[in-house]
């Protein structure tokens, strides 16, 4: 049971909305300082700063909406029962009492929710807790007079952080992750994500109570751990599987997954130059490039993001490590490291030192999807080999040719 409301009692807001819109700012300067480190360009950058800000606008309405965050916003304001005093104070009522808030104040918003067994004058009688229209909260009451029973809600009630602006963060999240993991990644990740904050938010209930600040950190750990196991799953199946449409159909039935075919050491791998650079000193003018392994994406893989295309060479690398033992060892020769940092436990990591080559089809016989694992030296702008990796007039590669996603500026 909860203290009883009356006349002149007070209410209070969370600084949710607030800390949602500060840690939206934080957030997106915080990826854009580290895309000004990293050097990410294009829709990349744009997705980086875009899944940072939907991050920090999470954490800042979480951190907004705890009970150290809340403050008085107003009173209980009129009119109050003409014939029930408590404390020698009116009686408030929801749906036909009012209050004055600082943060809304004009019209005066009702008292939105009460108690479904106690009635005062045939409405339900407003307690600590209820909620008013503004979705402030009545933070004091009486300290001897409690009422108890359900909850009912009498007046709608406008959520202190807008449904347009969760959705549009939400959109910008959402987006971010499939621009840069991929939409099955996405997808998984939104699923677990949802799932662990549905089992989180009823775990803090059961510990802490309804409402508590340990539920809203339950919930949000809870979604944060489901979304990265979801995400990780949804990896698991992007490296295996390929989902292939022609129409959905009436019952989707003309959506396919198929297995990825797995890149082979035999059908896969490009010769390692015994001269390569990656060893010795560039020569001054260079007519070939290093590569030290080149495989072919799937068409699906054609307009993804960079960090896919990369994810699915890594995962054609280690694919043929497995395969060859004899090759693996001559990998390792190269690049030490190698196996560990392309391996689904070292996260697909490109090895340290080198870069994936989108090649051109004016050096891949005219082919699309062609990526080439060569030493970073080499692929960077103002190298001996620059003009080799990208032949063509203004220094554009693959990458500008057949990789670049659908609306994303060229390099």
């Amino acid at each position: 049971m909860q203290g009883a409301a009356r006349i002149t009692d007070p209410i209070e807001h969370t600084s949710a909305l607030s800390g949602l819109l500060t840690g939206l700012l934080i957030g997106a300067a915080i990826a854009v300082a580290a895309i000004a480190i990293v050097g990410t360009g294009g829709l990349a950058a744009v997705a980086i700063v875009g899944a940072g800000a939907a991050m920090g606008a999470g954490v800042g309405e979480l951190v907004g909406s705890m009970s150290f965050a809340k403050s008085v916003s107003g009173a209980i304001l009129q009119s109050g029962s003409s014939n029930t005093n408590i404390n020698s104070l009116k009686a408030a009522r929801a749906h036909v009492d009012v209050v004055a808030c600082s943060k809304h104040p004009n019209p005066p918003k009702p008292i939105a929710t009460g108690s479904s067994n106690v009635f005062i004058n045939s409405m339900p009688a407003a307690r600590v807790g209820d909620k008013t229209g503004c979705d402030a909260e009545i933070s004091a009451g009486s300290k001897n007079v409690f009422i108890g029973g359900g909850t009912v809600k009498t007046d709608e009630i406008s959520p202190e952080v807008p449904g347009w602006l969760h959705t549009a963060v939400f959109a910008m999240g959402m987006a971010s992750a499939v621009v840069l993991a991929g939409p099955v990644v996405a997808f998984a990740g939104l699923v677990g994500g949802l799932l662990g904050g549905a089992g989180g938010n009823w775990l803090g209930g059961e510990i802490f109570g309804q409402g508590s600040d340990g539920q809203k950190i339950t919930a949000f750990a809870g979604a944060l751990v489901g979304g990265f196991f979801g995400g990780k799953g949804g990896a698991w199946f992007d490296n295996n599987y390929v989902i292939s449409t022609e129409g959905l159909g009436s019952n989707f039935g003309n959506v396919r997954i198929t297995p990825r075919a797995n890149a082979t050491a035999a059908d896969a791998v490009s010769s390692i130059p015994e001269n390569s650079p990656a060893l010795t000193t560039p020569p001054e003018n260079p007519t070939a490039y290093s590569v030290a392994y080149e495989m072919k994406l799937q068409p699906a893989d054609l307009g993804t993001s960079r960090s896919v295309q990369f994810n699915r060479a890594n995962a054609a690398l280690d694919n043929s490590l497995k395969s060859d033992s004899e090759f693996a060892a001559t990998m390792d020769d190269l690049i030490p490291g190698v196996q560990n940092s392309v391996s689904s436990v070292g996260g697909r990591a490109t090895p340290e030192g080198w870069i994936w080559e989108h090649a051109s089809t004016s050096t891949a016989n005219g082919e699309v999807g062609i990526m080439r694992l060569v030493p970073e030296e080499q692929h960077t702008p103002g190298s001996p080999w620059w003009r080799v990796l990208h032949p063509d007039k203004g220094a554009a590669g693959g990458y500008s040719e057949w990789a670049i996603p659908n609306g994303a500026p060229k390099n």
